[in-house]
Parts: structure tokens; C-alpha cells; sequence
């Protein structure tokens, strides 16, 4: 699965991926945001929002698919540092 989703609940919260750098300090964090029906945003993710279901459907794995990355990647590795990579 590539990309970013925000994943809408049956309980019709929406869950929005959320990242944040503190420039000052070596703080990073990744996590979710979770809006509820008239939260600021929520329109707008509700609107771009996949469902619970969808998301599940996309996220499994495709073995063959998983492979071809892997394989891919091996090959930009060792063009660009000329082993092979762990």
C-alpha cells in the first residue's frame, strides 16, 4: 500500500496520520490525530477519508509485490554503494 490515508470509523471518528520536528532539539514523533464529527478539519478529512474496511484491504500484504520492492531496492543499492546491502 503506498500513500498517506486518513481511515473514517464506523463510530465516525477519523483517524489523520500526524508527524511533528521540533527544530530546536532532536524531538520527532509520529502518531494519530483523531477527529470527531464538528472538530476543526473533520469536513475536510471526511471528505478524503477511506473506511476502516477499505483501509484493511489495501494494507495486506502482497508477497510477489513485497518482493519486487526488495528486489528493486537491492539493485539501487548496489548501483549506488557498489555491494550488497544487509
Amino acid at each position: 500500500m503506498s500513500g498517506v490515508y486518513a481511515i473514517r470509523y464506523p463510530d465516525g471518528t477519523i483517524h489523520v496520520p500526524a508527524a511533528f520536528a521540533d527544530p530546536a532539539g532532536p524531538v520527532i514523533a509520529c502518531g494519530m490525530d483523531v477527529l470527531s464529527p464538528g472538530d476543526a478539519g473533520y469536513d475536510f478529512y471526511a471528505a478524503h477519508a477511506v473506511s476502516a474496511e477499505e483501509y484493511e484491504e489495501h494494507r495486506r500484504d502482497d508477497p510477489a509485490e513485497s518482493a519486487r520492492l526488495r528486489a528493486e531496492f537491492r539493485k539501487w543499492y548496489e548501483a549506488r554503494h557498489g555491494r550488497r546491502s544487509a
